[in-house]
């Protein structure tokens, strides 16, 4: 009997001692002092412990999109490249178009000046580094009516004369060759007349062809027009060469040395009309 009625207490008292803590917890949930000081060191161990978690993920995160940012700006600098490649080769392909019609529009505009028999505008199609400018191949032979000794030009002036025939090619030996030997009679007009010389040769520091061998003693000034003058038996007249850049006035106008420019450019030309009677 006492064994029950100990027991019945100690239910009483612990049912009590519950009800009691369960005050207590009840006013400091609903008391925001008491319950914000109790919980701050808490909820501080738990926000350190998840900075220090989250931080290598994050690392990862950011990687991850630094690197996805990388391979996207590496595609489009690869794009832009490749179009400013297909740009640059688009316009170099215009530019080399146009120069090559403004050259043939200029030999259509020398041909109608020129009062030749035999008038055949041709390609260069050959021409070697190692012979640049010595000589160049065109795609007009005999069947054009192409003979040798016939004169060659740009659409600038004379570049030279034809060496060698085939019946569908010819060499075209330029005036820029320093071992030519063909002499080609040319004409200077002076403001006191006409003056007649050889050409004799090409000066490659100058680059200027010079002209000897003078009819008379006429005074020659620097800009005055060269041309050929067909007296040679082999060139027709009337094909410029330049005008005078310098001259050596010797004793004896045989000696007397004139240098002239031309308006052709030897390292740039792609068609030449030939022309002879």
């Amino acid at each position: 009997m006492m064994q029950k009625n100990f027991f019945s207490r100690t239910i009483v008292l612990f049912m009590s001692a519950l009800a009691v803590f369960l005050l207590v917890f009840t006013i400091l949930v609903n008391s925001t002092g008491v319950f914000t000081s109790l919980s701050s060191p808490v909820v501080s161990v738990f926000s350190k412990v998840d900075s220090v978690i989250s931080k290598p993920f994050s690392f990862l995160l950011d990687l991850n999109g630094n690197i996805s940012s990388l391979f996207s700006t590496f595609s489009e600098n690869q794009s832009l490249k490749s179009e400013n490649a297909s740009l640059k080769e688009g316009n170099v392909e215009t530019s080399d178009l146009e120069s090559k019609v403004e050259e043939l529009e200029g030999l259509l505009n020398l041909d109608s000046s020129l009062s030749a028999n035999v008038k055949a505008s041709a390609e260069v199609v050959s021409r070697t580094p190692v012979s640049w400018l010595e000589k160049v191949t065109v795609n007009k032979g005999s069947k054009a009516g192409i003979e040798e000794g016939m004169l060659a030009l740009s659409s600038s002036g004379l570049v030279g004369y034809v060496s060698d025939v085939t019946s569908n090619s010819s060499t075209v030996e330029l005036l820029t060759n320093s071992s030519n030997n063909n002499s080609i009679s040319m004409k200077i007009s002076t403001g006191s007349g006409d003056v007649y010389g050889i050409l004799t040769g090409y000066d490659s520091e100058t680059k200027s062809f010079v002209i000897s061998q003078l009819n008379n003693s006429t005074t020659i000034s620097v800009g005055d027009s060269v041309v050929t003058s067909g007296l040679d038996g082999s060139s027709i007249s009337g094909v410029s060469l330049g005008s005078v850049s310098k001259v050596e006035v010797a004793s004896d106008s045989l000696k007397t040395k004139v240098y002239v420019s031309s308006d052709v450019d030897f390292d740039d030309f792609s068609y030449v009309t030939i022309v002879g009677d």
